[in-house]
């Protein structure tokens, strides 16, 4: 299966706010599946948890969408997170994470450690973890849960191995 890996936002105030505590201009990340039956799916997650879903369904898809292809093979790293799917989207870490981008970018405050559900997932974790599980090279040392939307597309864009499509 082809996998390519998707960042997105929308005009939802809750995407607003975390654009602006990112200096973002995205708040999103996914995954768009290709099945050979079905064409392109977006696996994501958010607050009905981790799903397939048709790709003009994804959250935050209709305002801004980039697409960027692996030459890794990222199906290793779905392999590996399969019994993830179904599970519930982790709103303790996204609350704790934009109140972390808050004291940070308000007050240079830094915090060692955000809240995390276990067994839990926002989505630039799913996806962190995922490319994490497939090897990509630089993410060896990433803790997907201390990763962003913004984090992710910075280390995407700038990649050798993605290429925008």
């Amino acid at each position: 299966m082809e996998v390519l890996v998707a960042f997105s936002t929308s005009n939802k105030l809750y995407a607003k706010i975390l654009r602006k505590l990112m200096d973002s201009h995205i708040h999103h990340t996914f995954l768009f599946v290709r099945f050979p039956s079905l064409g392109f799916m977006a696996l994501e997650i958010d607050q009905y948890g981790i799903r397939f879903v048709p790709v003009h369904k994804t959250n935050g898809y209709a305002k801004h969408l980039e697409v960027f292809s692996c030459k890794y093979d990222l199906n290793i790293g779905l392999i590996t997170m399969k019994d993830y799917i179904g599970r519930k989207y982790d709103w303790k870490g996204v609350i704790s994470g934009a109140w972390r981008l808050f004291l940070r970018k308000y007050f240079k405050y830094e915090t060692k450690n955000g809240v995390h559900s276990r067994n839990r997932m926002f989505c630039s974790e799913f996806v962190a973890s995922i490319l994490k599980e497939s090897e990509v090279d630089g993410t060896s040392k990433w803790k997907p849960s201390e990763m962003s939307p913004k984090m992710l597309y910075d280390f995407v864009n700038n990649h050798k191995h993605f290429n925008r499509e």
